[in-house]
């Protein structure tokens, strides 16, 4: 996930700068256009997902053995079931199903932090991604977000609000990940391709409601429902690799 960030950065810096280069010198004029914005952010994400995975040192089989290896506890299979299920059937209760599962998520994230091999900085990660997975969850039933995007960016369009509240609070996350990611995965490789995977399914589901909200604004079939199930997911994942990390911890202790 590390490389896909870094590569997304340097191609989108390039992107941005050949573009409006392009524009202002030969044409005289700026595409402010909502379609714009979208490319700006669609397409050197996938450019970069694809260079990430041209360049990756691991082999697909080395890959899918941590993946079987982080999904192979019978409760992760069951977190992973329940979230197709409130999804699909149980969708009054879903953002109160995510709310617990978040909270559950954020306690096994901070408990994993007193764990006594950390480093002073990676203790520091550790405890910022369970406040960042309790802030996550709370909204579900509080939706203290939006507020604060208001009270912040009161006077500016909705649109922007959304740019500048929600896009550095998500690439700090998605950062915030990363880091637990490399500290995870020296210790449990399992724990970290499942935070890896986390990392992944938030970054597509940025795209999708970058993609939607700049077309309509708002989403529109089957996007919300799969959107959810990846936040589910998110969360299953996250409580997975926690899992996995305990495990390995277990096992080197005996």
């Amino acid at each position: 996930m590390k490389k896909l960030l870094q590569y997304w950065l340097l191609l989108l810096g390039t992107l941005v700068l050949s573009q409006n280069a392009i524009l202002v010198v030969g044409f005289q004029s700026l595409d402010l256009r909502f379609e714009a914005y979208a490319q700006l952010l669609v397409i050197p994400s996938l450019q970069a997902a694809l260079l990430a995975i041209a360049t990756r040192r691991s082999t697909l089989k080395d890959l899918l053995f941590l993946l079987a290896q982080g999904l192979s506890p019978r409760p992760m299979w069951l977190l992973l079931f329940a979230d197709l299920f409130f999804v699909i059937f149980l969708t009054s209760w879903l953002h109160l199903y995510l709310a617990s599962k978040g909270v559950a998520a954020s306690y096994l994230v901070l408990r994993a932090a007193w764990k006594p091999e950390w480093a002073r900085r990676e203790r520091a990660w550790v405890l910022l991604a369970g406040i960042f997975l309790a802030g996550f969850s709370f909204d579900y039933v509080l939706h203290w977000m939006e507020p604060l995007a208001g009270y912040f960016f009161s006077s500016w369009p909705l649109l922007l609000q959304w740019i500048f509240f929600y896009g550095p609070l998500f690439f700090f996350s998605l950062f915030v990940i990363v880091r637990l990611q490399k500290a995870w995965s020296s210790r449990s490789p399992s724990s970290g391709i499942l935070l890896e995977m986390a990392a992944a399914l938030a970054w597509a589901s940025m795209l999708v409601v970058v993609i939607s909200y700049f077309n309509k604004p708002e989403l529109v079939s089957p996007w919300p429902w799969l959107l959810k199930l990846a936040a589910a997911m998110f969360l299953s994942l996250a409580i997975g690799a926690v899992q996995q990390l305990f495990r390995k911890r277990r096992g080197s202790q005996g």
